[in-house]
């Protein structure tokens, strides 16, 4: 008798994580196409540690494209590169996040693959003559030094141009409503100035900022 209670209490386990892993890679594969991708994200993680799904791992794989995560890319991307089920898109993807790990060698041959089926794509040969020519490419770079810059008060910042003594640029805060596209604040224009060396608090601008993104300023 316990024995057979122990089966039963088993397979009803099996049957509730095996239920709340579909929803998990339900609600994520939802959330990719609704471009909510850090929903996604979320919800394809959890659904793939409770269960095995190549096409839920594509999806994770892109949305981690979408959101400039290159490394957990490649991560994912590896685990389904052998699957038939990837087109062109994905291999390109698949192609991008190796160049962005400077594994250019990988990136090669994953475009010999896709044009080995299609070489009439002119994606593919342009990203493949960037993985034979990134020496060359790159032959300047040490022409400049470029160092991290931090600003009190923003998260993501891009995009400066001289403003009033100091520069005006877009930025994500660490408050405010959240983009379900990015999982970040809403971007908004500020200002910042330098003092002594260091970049006094950003200010965001008065009169201009809406309820969603704003910039770019020029």
């Amino acid at each position: 008798m316990k024995n057979t209670f122990y089966t039963i209490f088993c397979l009803a386990l099996i049957t509730l994580f095996s239920s709340c892993a579909g929803l998990y890679l339900k609600n994520g594969k939802a959330a990719y196409e609704e471009m909510m991708y850090r929903d996604a994200i979320t919800n394809l993680e959890k659904g793939l540690s409770k269960k095995e799904d190549s096409e839920a791992k594509l999806f994770l794989a892109n949305a981690y494209m979408k959101v400039n995560d290159f490394h957990n890319a490649t991560r994912i991307y590896e685990e389904v590169a052998v699957s038939p089920d990837l087109s062109d898109i994905d291999r390109l993807n698949f192609g991008r996040s190796l160049m962005s790990a400077e594994r250019y060698d990988d990136a090669r041959n994953v475009f010999e693959g896709i044009l080995s089926r299609t070489p009439s794509n002119e994606v593919a040969q342009n990203l493949m003559l960037s993985c034979k020519n990134f020496e060359v490419l790159k032959a300047d770079s040490s022409l400049y030094e470029v160092s991290l810059e931090s600003i009190p008060g923003v998260n993501v910042a891009f995009s400066p141009t001289h403003f009033n003594g100091g520069i005006l640029f877009s930025a994500t805060s660490p408050s405010g409503a959240k983009d379900p596209y990015t999982g970040e604040s809403y971007l908004d224009l500020y200002s910042a100035n330098l003092e002594n060396g260091s970049w006094k608090a950003a200010k965001k601008l008065e009169k201009i900022n809406g309820k969603y993104h704003d910039g770019i300023a020029t």
